[in-house]
């Protein structure tokens, strides 16, 4: 996420809107907000129905497995990868949304 805090203008120079989600609490994430210096959100995912639905949940008791995703303007899901892929990798993703078809 400090990559991402770096490389944010790269991200808003491509329309792209950065963000964070996780089942902790509000008081969990901006202690994280405040200890990386992170100018982007991390939104609460209470009761992890958001984890649940991109398919991200780590055991069935709980957990979650860190998965990035883009996703275009329509909703649609275009690009997704377990881990934490680097910054250029999913800056050249971007640009292959924002192009036309060949």
């Amino acid at each position: 996420m400090s990559a991402l805090r770096e490389d944010l203008t790269a991200f808003r120079e491509l329309d792209a809107e950065v963000f964070g989600v996780n089942p902790a609490g509000p008081k969990s994430h901006d202690k994280f907000l405040r200890k990386l210096d992170l100018p982007f959100p991390l939104l609460v995912d209470e009761g992890g129905r958001i984890t649940e639905a991109y398919g991200a949940r780590k055991t069935p008791a709980g957990g979650t497995k860190r998965t990035v995703y883009l996703v275009d303007k329509f909703g649609i899901v275009r690009y997704a990868r377990r881990g934490a892929p680097a910054d250029p990798e999913l800056l050249e993703a971007l640009r292959e949304m924002a192009s036309p078809p060949a």
